[in-house]
């Protein structure tokens, strides 16, 4: 579900929507993997001797079968390949929390659509979670603007999960150059237990999708952002750029409301979504 993209990648994200007269950036940030601090560090067997999946080179395994076709026998052989995780996300963006604002880095994620970020509590005694280590917290009792809600919230990743409880607060996208997009009273989740799967130099992820893809029916940021017509367009714009081997660098820009116009050409046209969760859409034809 995290993708780790490694080219430049442009993409035009659209909902239906009245205009506005606003729009807001927000710059991404290359940060040093897991994988990338254990090989520097002389730790990376480490690593793959701890990973459930096995090397590479060994790890295709077959399955011989049968199959019956116009009165002929013929042997089906199934090949499965597995991968590996290498825990290797790189690119964040800064989001505040709260009031004063507590500043934390988290992943964009477009295939997940809650907020969440880590609870102070998790990691400590009571709640033990190693990934939670190196993790900026959220102290609600910091917050003069925040409010419990009821209810609890348990994501399940691709890889890892987390849980905890959910509170309400202003939440702010970090730009550098323009004003920053503010949701106040925007749910989101403060994770009490966070899995390996989910562990690495972030503080937690920001969903991008549609509401029907959010647990405990949460409406996400940037819905939200839609429905209270606070961005000129209801769409954003994704510009990734290629940064092997640097760390805390720009790595992108995420254009809320309109097109990143530094970075990419004109919209040739758009193209219908075949989902009602995620930002997909029917492919007719690709070439490489």
């Amino acid at each position: 579900m995290l993708l780790l993209l490694t080219l430049n990648f442009f993409l035009f994200l659209h909902v239906n929507s009245q205009e506005e007269d606003e729009f807001y950036e927000m710059e991404t940030f290359r940060v040093e993997s897991i994988r990338e601090r254990l090989y520097r560090e002389g730790k990376l067997e480490e690593l793959e001797l701890g990973s459930n999946s096995t090397n590479l080179h060994h790890e295709i395994e077959t399955n011989n079968s049968t199959e019956i076709i116009d009165g002929k026998l013929y042997r089906r052989k199934v090949i499965f390949q597995h991968v590996n995780d290498y825990f290797d996300v790189l690119y964040v963006g800064n989001i505040t929390i709260g009031t004063p604002p507590q500043l934390f880095n988290v992943i964009l994620d477009t295939g997940s659509a809650n907020l969440w970020v880590a609870d102070k509590t998790c990691g400590t005694p009571k709640n033990e979670a190693p990934a939670c280590i190196g993790k900026t917290k959220f102290d609600h009792k910091k917050s003069t603007t925040f409010r419990r809600k009821k209810g609890k919230f348990q994501i399940k990743y691709g890889a890892g999960s987390v849980q905890g409880y959910l509170g309400e607060d202003t939440v702010s996208f970090v730009g550098k150059k323009r004003s920053r997009l503010r949701l106040r009273k925007l749910t989101f989740g403060l994770a009490t237990q966070v899995s390996k799967g989910t562990q690495g130099p972030f503080d937690g992820i920001l969903g991008l999708g549609f509401r029907p893809l959010a647990v405990e029916h949460i409406t996400p940021p940037f819905i939200a952002a839609v429905h209270r017509k606070l961005l000129k367009k209801p769409l954003f714009t994704v510009h990734y750029r290629n940064m092997p081997h640097s760390r805390g660098e720009i790595g992108g820009k995420y254009t809320y409301g309109g097109i990143n116009k530094d970075n990419c050409g004109p919209v040739i046209g758009y193209q219908k979504l075949s989902s009602v969760s995620y930002w997909q859409f029917r492919m007719t034809e690709i070439s490489v």
